[in-house]
């Protein structure tokens, strides 16, 4: 079969394209380009889906001005080798009617209705057109040369159909079907090759899609990892800053509550000793009334000489003063008189005052009791001002006391 030079221009053209059958968006560009290119004014195609085999397409193109091949399969987005000029009085048409397969040679062959074909013009006018010995005329030699050479039939289904035919033109049509076999081979292999390596750039990109991908599954492992171990960390660190404050706040109640027991006892041997004091009859203030009662405490044999006064030794020397037998339970209930005395000496002090003012020399003689025993220990009461109400003789003698 004489394949047409890359410079050979035609009007008509017929386009089998196998893989438009198969791949949608093959076929979708294939249509677009049909629609596209103003330059093909007339086409039509349909899919032959029912014939044995795969599933194919069939385009007839004529053209307003002559085209190349490979001008029509840069138009269509196809290979160039299945696009193939029509040449010859009433080829064009002749092609318009097998996408029905109405001839009498297709009978054979599945046959597809009128409105299977898409076309931008009357194709069934053009097939109508043909002269009526052309509707029983069988194919041209050339249109069985390229149906061989497609694989769209077998030298043998020519002989069945075409005997005289394919007698007369057995060689061509033999070379056709093997030169055919040969490009289709060759097609199928370039397919192939094409296949294989799109596979390969597929396996590529999958590798390098699974190797980013678990990369980045390590990477935000680690970060979960890191922030995790972030977590812990200022965790413990939190713990270990409430256990430090715990014992921190612990060490200070603790502190805090030594220091009110130390004042507590400091104030409970500050009274017990004025109490003590008062009941030697010590006057002065607190330094010496601890000296004195210290010095009793000896020579009572209670304290050893140079020793320093206790809370007990104390409590020994007011009972020894007051001559009874030691006993801490009256002592602390003395004590607490003691206290509550010295804290409501000022009311008491005022009390009297306040009926002195109104002439009760009763009151007076109180108020001037309570104020001396204060000054005998200046450091343990608190001494209200005197009254400027009262007679002036008594003021005198209360304000000479203080």
């Amino acid at each position: 079969m004489t394949v047409p030079g890359p410079s050979q221009r035609y009007r008509c053209f017929k386009v089998a394209d196998h893989h438009a059958g198969e791949d949608p968006i093959r076929l979708e560009r294939l249509v677009l380009g049909l629609k596209a290119h103003t330059s093909l004014t007339e086409w039509a195609w349909i899919m032959h889906d029912r014939d044995e085999g795969r599933p194919h397409v069939h385009v007839a193109i004529r053209c307003r001005n002559a085209r190349t091949r490979e001008e029509v399969a840069r138009y269509l987005g196809v290979s160039v080798e299945v696009v193939w000029p029509l040449s010859g009085r009433g080829a064009f048409a002749r092609y318009l009617r097998y996408l029905t397969h109405e001839a009498p040679d297709q009978a054979h062959q599945a046959r597809y209705r009128d409105d299977e074909v898409h076309a931008n013009f009357d194709w069934r006018a053009v097939v109508n057109g043909l002269p009526v010995g052309a509707a029983q005329k069988g194919p041209a030699v050339e249109e069985l040369v390229q149906q061989l050479f497609r694989g769209e039939v077998t030298i043998k289904e020519v002989y069945d159909r075409h005997p005289d035919m394919a007698v007369k033109h057995w060689s061509r049509l033999s070379r056709a079907e093997a030169q055919g076999a040969e490009f289709l081979h060759r097609v199928a292999m370039q397919e192939r090759r094409e296949g294989e390596a799109e596979q390969l750039r597929a396996n590529e990109e999958a590798r390098k899609l699974a190797e980013e991908k678990a990369r980045q599954e390590a990477e935000e492992l680690a970060r979960q990892e890191a922030d995790e171990q972030a977590r812990k960390l200022a965790e413990e660190k939190a713990r270990r800053m409430e256990w430090l404050a715990s014992q921190e706040y612990r060490k200070q109640q603790e502190h805090k509550a030594a220091q009110e027991v130390q004042k507590r006892q400091e104030e409970h041997f500050r009274d017990l000793l004025d109490m003590t004091a008062q009941a030697y009859g010590f006057t002065g203030h607190r330094d010496a009334r601890e000296a004195q009662v210290t010095q009793e405490a000896v020579e009572a044999g209670l304290l050893a000489q140079g020793a320093v006064l206790t809370l007990d030794v104390l409590a020994a020397a007011y009972c020894a003063a007051h001559d009874i037998e030691p006993d801490i339970e009256e002592v602390n209930a003395e004590l607490a008189r003691f206290q509550q005395e010295v804290r409501h000496m000022p009311t008491a002090i005022a009390a009297a005052e306040h009926h002195a003012a109104d002439g009760n020399s009763e009151a007076f003689a109180t108020a001037l009791r309570l104020r001396r025993e204060c000054v005998e220990m200046p450091d343990i009461y608190r001494v209200p001002a005197v009254r400027s109400d009262l007679r002036k003789d008594w003021q005198e003698q209360l304000t000479a006391v203080c």
